[in-house]
């Protein structure tokens, strides 16, 4: 497996996420410390700071399953799942340096797919903290 310090050397992210943490309890975040980030270097995103964003049109990956990503997702998500084979990531995701956001129900899944992109030297990779429900409540607010 790829070794992760590639992922804080090498190119700078197209955005600043600033100091987002971890709003939710530690085990809401299996595997990510309190800061919002793990021995990968993953960062969690606040739901606001994704929305903010969206609108810079910084892309967005689904690592829920296929059924839920069929029943709602956010416009304009790419659909992969967090036991998505790295020949597929590589294809859908062809820049390894581009910022990507990744999000799942809560925010396990996207995390372990954070973790396995880091592992394929993928360098700024950002994950939705909370969730899916917590943007879409505060969208909905």
């Amino acid at each position: 497996m790829a070794s992760s310090s590639s992922a804080s050397s090498g190119s700078t992210p197209a955005f600043d996420p600033g100091s987002a943490s971890a709003a939710d309890p530690p085990d809401a975040a299996e595997g990510l410390r309190e800061d919002g980030s793990d021995s990968a270097d993953l960062r969690l995103l606040e739901p606001q700071e994704v929305r903010r964003l969206i609108w810079e049109q910084v892309p967005l990956v689904d690592a829920r399953s296929a059924q839920e990503y069929l029943r709602r997702h956010l416009p304009g998500a790419l659909h992969l799942p967090h036991g998505a084979r790295p020949q597929q990531l590589r294809t859908v995701l062809p820049d390894p340096s581009q910022p990507l956001i990744l999000y799942s129900n809560g925010q396990t899944r996207a995390a372990g797919l954070a973790r396995r992109l880091v592992g394929l030297d993928y360098g700024n990779v950002y994950v939705l903290g909370g969730g899916i429900g917590l943007l879409l409540a505060l969208q909905d607010a």
